[in-house]
Formats: structure tokens, sequence, C-alpha cells
């Protein structure tokens, strides 16, 4: 007998004694292969799962069975009853334009008017503009948002942010349609950003105020998720053949040495910090990173199934996947070309995460 080793995403094994040098093993191991990675999208299992009772139920209206539609924004916020007096659907994105990985429409607070988030989504890392994510029974709101990118120009010699009033426009507007002060949470820590561009913006500390959530950068979180792997994948385990209690202490040893425990930690840490200010202290919160995803989705979706019963259903959790990873995350998932995948590495690991 020879022994396949299966091991999936999730760092879960499995081991399957076949037969040695006959042709049902060599058809078993080739159909895996085929299987495992898709020649193209349309293949893969969220668009073939259905097909067979989507053709059997033509007569049944109620599409979101097949999980295409699931996720809609303006019925998202319908659900979450939203008070429309202070927020407007707004087709800003048309063409993508405004930004590349955000929807064609976007909730903005009345006052901004398409121009003025023209001018926000100017001064901010791939245009990504403060995006509302979630609102509370209270009222109070969850956002997203990118760093400041201040503009440079080389032949004037302006470097800073233009206009400023936009940015200083948009959080007064988020605090005035709640009544709330407004909590700005930097995934990061101080050295990844340069708080000279933040000054004037969040100077009224009644209004607003910020913090550090010092979660690892994406790059140092992949690296960790990695050394997890290779340390609980039997290749590292065939150090220690032998269970001992020298053994176990050496695998705790390499266990504590991927950092992965503390960045778990550091990420709860950060959703219990967050519900609590937005449920208990009924606060407002933006979260921001350089790029306004990667961990922030990761945050930001814990964050709302804490607070919201809805998003513990699996309904719920399709809901919140698809809006806070792709439609406001722009997450890629796997890119699928020619039976390989390309670029997909680092948008999986984080997904894990």
């Amino acid at each position: 007998y020879e022994i396949l080793n299966l091991t999936g995403r999730d760092i879960r094994e499995e081991h399957i004694g076949l037969p040695s040098n006959v042709k049902e093993t060599k058809d078993v191991i080739k159909l895996i292969s085929k299987l495992g990675v898709k020649q193209s999208t349309k293949s893969m299992f969220g668009y073939c799962v259905n097909g067979s009772s989507s053709k059997n139920n033509n007569n049944n209206n109620n599409s979101s069975d097949e999980g295409w539609d699931i996720f809609d924004l303006q019925r998202e916020f319908n659900r979450q009853k939203l008070n429309m007096q202070h927020w407007n659907f707004a087709e800003v994105n048309n063409k993508y334009s405004l930004c590349q990985t955000y929807p064609v429409i976007l909730l903005a607070p009345k006052q901004m008017k398409p121009e003025l988030l023209f001018h926000v989504a100017q001064n901010r890392n791939k245009g990504r503009i403060p995006a509302l994510s979630y609102t509370t029974q209270l009222g109070n709101v969850l956002m997203r948002t990118s760093q400041l990118h201040p503009i440079q120009d080389e032949i004037t010699g302006f470097s800073g942010l233009n206009p400023r009033t936009s940015d200083e426009k948009i959080i007064s507007s988020i605090v005035e349609n709640t009544g709330q002060s407004l909590l700005i949470a930097e995934t990061g820590t101080e050295e990844t950003i340069d708080m000279n561009f933040y000054t004037g913006i969040y100077s009224d500390q009644s209004i607003v105020q910020f913090t550090f959530l010092n979660i690892p950068e994406t790059y140092e979180i992949i690296e960790s998720y990695k050394k997890l792997r290779e340390v609980c994948l039997n290749r590292t385990n065939l150090l220690f053949p032998i269970k001992t209690e020298e053994s176990t202490e050496k695998w705790r040893n390499l266990l504590d040495g991927t950092n992965w425990i503390d960045i778990k930690k550091g990420i709860l840490q950060a959703m219990n910090f967050l519900s609590k200010l937005m449920v208990i202290d009924q606060r407002n919160v933006m979260l921001q990173n350089k790029n306004g995803n990667n961990i922030l989705n990761t945050v930001s979706s814990l964050v709302q199934i804490c607070i919201d019963p809805y998003f513990r259903t699996i309904e719920g959790i399709g809901v919140l996947i698809e809006k806070e990873f792709m439609v406001y995350g722009g997450y890629k998932f796997s890119l699928v070309k020619k039976g390989k995948m390309k670029g997909a590495e680092s948008e999986e690991d984080m997904f894990c995460v």
C-alpha cells in the first residue's frame, strides 16, 4: 500500500491507504489532482452545486436559495433599520471611477454631495472613503476606510491633503447624524501611520478620538500562518515520532514561535473592545488601516457577529462575508488561470484567520 496525504487549507489532514501499482490507484490520484485545481471558475463548487436544483425550481421566485443574490446593500440596511433621514444611497461609483474595490452604490451622509465624496477619495489610499458598514439599533454606526493619502505635486511642490475640509466635513456629518462622538480605530500600530496628516481633522477631542488596535501587519499574519501550517503538518511532526513529555514540550515551543496565538488574542481583544464601545458606550467607530481591507475585513466581521445575532445564522454569515470581504473589501479569494492558482496565497491565508 501507498499512503496518500491530503492537506486542506484549514490545516486538517486526511491519510488514505491505496494499493500500490494498480490502475485504480493512479485513476484516483489523477481525479483528485483534477478536482483540486479547477480549469475555470465556472467549474468550481459555488457555481455548480445548485445546477440541478435551479432547473427543478424554475417556478420558485425565491432565487436567494441559490445563494447568488443573498446580499443586497439596500435590503441589508433596511433590515438594520438605518435612519434614512440622515443617510443617502449615492450612485457615486459608476464605472468604479471613485474606487475600484467599492460597490457602485454607497451609503453616505446626506450632507455629503458627490463632488465632496470625490475630494475625500483623493485623500484616501485607493479611494476607499469612509463607508457605512453597520448600524446598531440605537443608531450609532461602524464605518470603514483607508488611511489618509497626501497629494504630492512635483511641479508646484505641494504636499498635503487637498482639500482638507472634505474629510472634516464627512467626520462632522457622521457625528451630527448620530449624535455621538467618533472613535477612529487604526488596526495597526503607531509606526504604520503618519499622524501629522491628521492634525486638524482630529483635533477636537469632543468630536473624534484616535486609537491603535496594535494588530500586526498583513505580511506578519501571513508569515505566522505559514509557520503554523509547518508546525501542524506531518512533515514537522516527523521530528517527534514518539510522543513523550520532552517531544510535547518541543512541539509547544515551536507553536509559540509562530506567534499565532498572540495574533489571535490581539484580534479577539480588538473585537471585544470595539463591541463594548458600540453597545455599552453607544459610540461610533471608524475602522481604518493602510488600504482599508485585509485584517480590517476580519475585525469588522467579528464585531458584527458579536453584536448582531443575525450574523450568527447560516444566511447571516453568508451576507456578512459577501458584504465585508467582497463588496467592501475587494477580496479575490482565488484567481484561477490555466489550472493554476495565481496571486491568491495571501488572500486565502488572510481569510483563514
